[in-house]
C-alpha cells in the first residue's frame, strides 16, 4: 500500500468540521478511502479539538496549532508582509505556511498539497527528489492580493511539480494556457448525490423544520447566498441589488468571514449596514454544517453565485443544481460550465452588474414557466458530475500513472 501525505492549505481543518470547499473535498478521499482501502495516508491539518474524534483505519491526522491566532505572533507576521510589500516583494507568509513543511517527515511515496503554492514551494526545497503534486482549487491572477496564486508562481510551480490537479476543466485549460501540458490532470470536483437530492425524506422533514423557525411560507420566494464574507464573492453587490426590488422575498444567508483580516472586517462592516437596512426581509444563518446544507436550499426558490472574481468551479451552484433549485451566477470561470442556460441565468461582470442581477432576479420571480423549466433541467444537469466514489476513482488513476512514472 502506497503512502501519501496531504497537506492543508493551512486555513481550516481536514477533516472539514467547519466546513469549506477544499477541506470537503479532501474528507471525501478520506472516507472513500476507507472504503477501498488504497493508500495510507497521513493528513497535516490545523488543529481542531473536534477532530480527535476521528478515528481512521488508513488516515492518521496530525494537528499542528496554529500560532497565529495569537497576537504577538500575528503581528510578527504581519510587519514581514508589510516590509516585502515595502519592497515591492510579492509574497505573503503566515504561520501555517511555514511550520506545515517544516513538520513534514521524508517517508512518503508521495505529497499532495492542497491548494498553497508556499507550501509546495517549501516542500519542493526541502524534497528535491520526492514526488509533489499540486492541487489547485483556485484560478491565478484573479484576485489582487493574492500573492500565492499569481502567472509567474504558477507557471514555475507547473515546471517543477509532478502533477498540476485542476479541480475544473476551465481551470485545467487555464493553466495549460502556461505551457504546462504534460503533468496538469483533470480532478473535476464531485457531489454527494445520495444527500443533495431533493426527494429524500430526512432533507425534507429538516427543510420543513426550518421553514417554522423562520417563519418561511411554502409559496414565499427565497432567495439563498452561500458564501464567505469577502469582495470576491460579491454579497455586497447581491445586498445592493435586493434593496432595488420591489417585490416580496427573503434573503437567506449562509457563510461568515473566514480569515478575520483587516480588510474582511471592512468588508463585514459594509455588509452589516446593509443587513440592518433590510431588516426582516434577512435570515442570516452563519455557518451551517454541509450535512445540513440540503434542507437550506430546498427552504430557497433560487440560489445567487455573485462571485466578483473568476471562480475555477463554483460548488454552491452545483450543489444547487442538484437540489432542483435555479442558480443565477456571474458569467466567468467553472461557473460557465455548471450553470448553463437551461437551469439558470449568467450575468457579465462589469458596472452594471448590480442592475443586471437585480433584473435576473425579477426575471425569474416573474416568469413561473421560465422558473418550471429551470427546475426540471436542473435534475438532468446533475447527472453530469462526478459522485464521491467516481471522485476517488479518478484520484486513484491520476496517482497510478504518477507512480508509474
Amino acid at each position: 500500500m502506497k503512502t501519501i501525505a496531504i497537506c492543508s492549505s493551512g486555513v481550516k481543518p481536514i477533516p472539514a468540521v467547519l466546513g469549506g470547499a477544499v477541506e470537503c473535498l479532501t474528507t471525501v478521499l478520506l472516507e472513500q478511502n476507507e472504503k477501498y482501502n488504497e493508500f495510507q495516508i497521513d493528513v497535516y491539518s490545523v488543529y481542531e479539538k473536534e477532530l480527535c474524534k476521528f478515528k481512521y483505519c488508513n488516515t492518521k491526522i496530525i494537528q499542528i496549532r496554529n500560532w497565529q491566532k495569537f497576537f504577538p505572533v500575528r503581528a510578527s507576521f504581519s510587519l514581514l508582509n508589510r516590509v516585502l510589500r515595502l519592497f515591492h516583494i510579492n509574497k505573503r507568509y503566515d504561520f501555517m505556511s511555514l511550520v506545515i513543511p517544516l513538520r513534514m517527515k521524508n517517508k512518503y511515496d508521495a505529497i499532495i498539497v492542497e491548494n498553497n503554492v508556499s507550501i509546495y514551494f517549501l516542500l519542493r526545497h526541502r524534497f528535491p527528489e520526492k514526488k509533489i503534486l499540486l492541487h489547485l482549487h483556485n484560478d491565478y491572477d484573479t484576485i489582487e492580493y493574492d500573492f500565492d496564486k499569481t502567472e509567474k508562481r504558477i507557471r514555475v510551480a507547473g515546471m517543477s511539480a509532478d502533477a498540476i490537479l485542476a479541480c475544473s476543466t476551465y481551470l485545467k485549460e487555464h493553466i495549460q494556457n502556461l505551457d504546462i501540458k504534460k503533468n496538469c490532470y483533470l480532478l473535476e470536483n464531485c457531489i454527494n448525490k445520495e444527500l443533495f437530492r431533493r426527494d429524500n425524506r430526512l432533507v425534507i422533514e429538516q427543510s420543513r423544520s426550518l421553514k417554522e423557525k423562520f417563519s418561511i411560507v411554502d409559496d414565499e420566494f427565497v432567495i439563498l447566498f452561500c458564501g464567505r464574507f469577502s469582495e470576491e464573492k460579491g454579497l455586497l453587490q447581491l445586498l445592493q441589488a435586493v434593496e432595488k426590488i420591489n417585490i416580496q422575498f427573503k434573503l437567506l444567508i449562509v457563510g461568515d468571514t473566514w480569515f478575520k483580516t483587516r480588510s474582511e472586517n471592512i468588508y463585514a462592516t459594509q455588509i452589516n449596514l446593509y443587513l440592518e437596512k433590510l431588516g426582516n426581509k434577512i435570515i442570516n444563518l452563519g455557518y451551517v454544517d454541509t450535512n445540513q446544507m440540503p434542507s437550506v436550499y430546498l427552504c430557497s426558490s433560487i440560489t445567487v453565485v455573485p462571485t466578483q472574481c473568476v471562480e475555477a468551479f463554483g460548488m454552491t451552484a452545483l450543489e444547487s443544481i442538484a437540489m432542483g433549485i435555479p442558480c443565477i451566477a456571474s458569467k466567468c470561470g467553472g461557473l460557465i460550465d455548471i450553470v448553463s442556460p437551461d437551469c439558470g441565468l449568467l450575468i457579465n461582470l462589469g458596472k452594471s452588474y448590480v442592475n443586471d442581477l437585480r433584473n435576473s432576479i425579477i426575471k425569474i420571480h416573474d416568469d413561473h414557466a421560465l422558473y418550471e423549466k429551470f427546475k426540471y433541467n436542473c435534475s438532468l444537469k446533475i447527472t453530469k458530475f462526478q459522485n464521491e466514489a467516481e471522485y476517488f476513482f479518478s484520484f486513484l488513476k491520476i496517482m497510478q500513472d504518477i507512480f508509474c512514472e
